[in-house]
C-alpha cells in the first residue's frame, strides 16, 4: 500500500549512477576508488581559517535568501574577469541547488530540454522531475557539439539548452570558435541557455576557458566553490543571469533551500585570492599519465582539455555495465558510461585521485585487458 502512495515524479527515478558505485566502495577491503569528482587536495588554509573565525564570531544564523552581499559581489567582481557580465547574482546551494532551482523556474510539462550526450547524471533526471522531456545531442564519437547538430534537434516545443564546459564525463572544452557558431543558431532559434561552468578553472590546454555565459544571448551561468577549492561537502554556488530569473529562482530557494550555508559564505570572501595553480599542473599531470596509460593498454581514450575525468570505450566484448562489474571484482571502482549517457560504450575515470590509487588502477586495468 504505502508504493501507491508515491508521486509519479518519483516512481521512474533511479539511483544516481556515480553513487551506486560509491556507496559500494566502503565495503572493499582494499578499494581503488576513481569513481567521484572530488579533488584529493585540500580547502586552502585561508578559507579554513576564516570558516571558523565566521562561526566563533557567531555567523551561523540564517542569510538573505539570495546570499550575503558581500559574496555575492565578488562572485560578480571574478565573473566580469571572465568578462562576463549579468544583472544579479545568487549564492545557491551547490551548483545543484542551482540546477534545481532554475529548472524548476525554467521548464513546464512538456518543454523540450537540449541535452549534449555525454552529459552529467542530474541533468536528465532533473529535467524529468520538472515535467520537461529530456532531448539528446549525440556528440559521439569526439564529445563536440556543433551547430549543425543543435539546429537539427529544436523543435517548436524547445525550451532551453543545458551547456556544459568544461564536460563531465568528457572533458571537452569548446574553444571561441565553436561557442560563437553555436551563438549564431541559439540567436536564430531564441533558445535560452543554462551554462553550467563549475569546471571553469580546471583547463590545461589553454590559459582560461570560454563561456557561452560571455556572449549577448539569455543565458543563466551556473558556477561554485566545490572543485575548484576543493569544498565539495561545504555545499556552496551560485547563480549569475536576468533579474527576471534570478528573482524567481529566490523566490523557490525560499521555500526550499530557505539559503545557502552561512558560515560557508564568509569563509569564501577569501576563495578568490587563493592560488590553485599547482593543484591544477598537479591535475594536469595526471591526466597525462592517464591517457598515456590508457593508450599504452590498447584504449582509445579522448584527451580531456578540462575538468578532472577521462571517458574511454570499455574493450571489445564488454557494455559499460559488464566492464565496471568486472572491474569491482578486482576492487577497483569507476562509473559506468550509461550513468552519463544514453550509449552504453565507455567508463570515465576521475582522475582527481591520488597517485596511489590512478598507478594501481592501471594495474588492474592491465590485467583486464591481458
Amino acid at each position: 500500500m504505502s508504493e501507491l502512495l508515491l508521486a509519479d515524479r518519483v516512481k521512474d527515478l533511479k539511483q544516481s549512477g556515480i553513487r551506486k558505485i560509491f556507496d559500494m566502495v566502503p565495503k572493499a577491503k582494499n578499494p581503488i576508488n576513481l569513481t567521484l569528482g572530488e579533488p584529493d587536495f585540500d580547502v586552502p588554509v585561508a578559507i579554513k581559517e576564516a570558516a571558523k573565525e565566521a562561526i566563533d564570531r557567531g555567523f551561523n544564523k540564517y542569510t538573505p535568501t539570495q546570499g550575503i552581499p558581500q559574496l555575492r559581489t565578488a562572485v560578480a567582481d571574478y565573473l566580469l574577469s571572465r568578462n562576463i557580465k549579468q544583472d544579479e547574482v545568487m549564492i545557491t546551494a551547490g551548483v545543484s541547488g542551482g540546477l534545481v532551482l532554475s529548472t524548476l523556474a525554467l521548464v513546464n510539462p512538456g518543454d523540450e530540454v537540449l541535452i549534449p550526450d555525454p552529459y552529467f547524471v542530474m541533468y536528465k533526471q532533473m529535467v524529468k522531475i520538472a515535467g520537461g522531456v529530456p532531448v539528446f545531442l549525440d556528440t559521439y564519437p569526439n564529445f563536440r557539439l556543433t551547430p549543425e547538430i543543435l539546429e537539427r534537434a529544436i523543435t517548436p516545443r524547445t525550451k532551453l539548452l543545458l551547456l556544459n564546459s568544461p564536460n563531465n564525463p568528457s572533458g571537452t572544452v569548446l574553444t571561441a570558435k565553436e561557442i560563437n557558431a553555436l551563438v549564431e543558431v541559439i540567436k536564430a532559434k531564441n533558445l535560452f541557455v543554462i551554462a553550467d561552468d563549475i569546471y571553469d578553472r580546471f583547463v590545461y590546454d589553454s590559459d582560461h576557458c570560454e563561456s557561452i555565459a560571455a556572449r549577448d544571448i539569455d543565458v543563466l551561468l551556473l558556477g561554485g566553490f566545490s572543485k575548484t577549492y576543493a569544498m565539495t561537502g561545504w555545499r556552496l554556488g551560485y547563480a549569475a543571469g536576468p533579474s527576471w530569473l534570478i528573482q524567481r529562482m529566490c523566490t523557490l530557494q525560499q521555500y526550499s533551500f530557505t539559503s545557502a550555508n552561512s558560515s560557508a559564505q564568509y569563509a569564501c570572501l577569501k576563495a578568490f585570492s587563493c592560488d590553485i595553480s599547482s593543484h591544477i599542473a598537479n591535475l594536469e599531470t595526471r591526466r597525462d599519465f592517464i591517457y598515456n596509460a590508457l593508450r599504452e593498454l590498447g584504449f582509445n581514450p579522448t584527451r580531456p582539455e578540462g575538468a578532472f575525468y577521462i571517458f574511454t570505450p570499455v574493450p571489445s566484448g564488454y557494455t559499460s555495465q559488464t566492464f565496471i562489474e568486472a572491474c569491482i571484482e578486482k576492487e577497483l571502482f569507476m562509473i559506468p558510461g550509461d550513468a552519463f549517457s544514453e550509449h552504453n560504450t565507455h567508463f570515465r575515470i576521475s582522475f582527481a585521485a591520488s597517485w596511489d590509487h590512478l598507478k594501481r588502477g592501471v594495474e588492474v586495468l592491465r590485467t583486464m585487458v591481458k
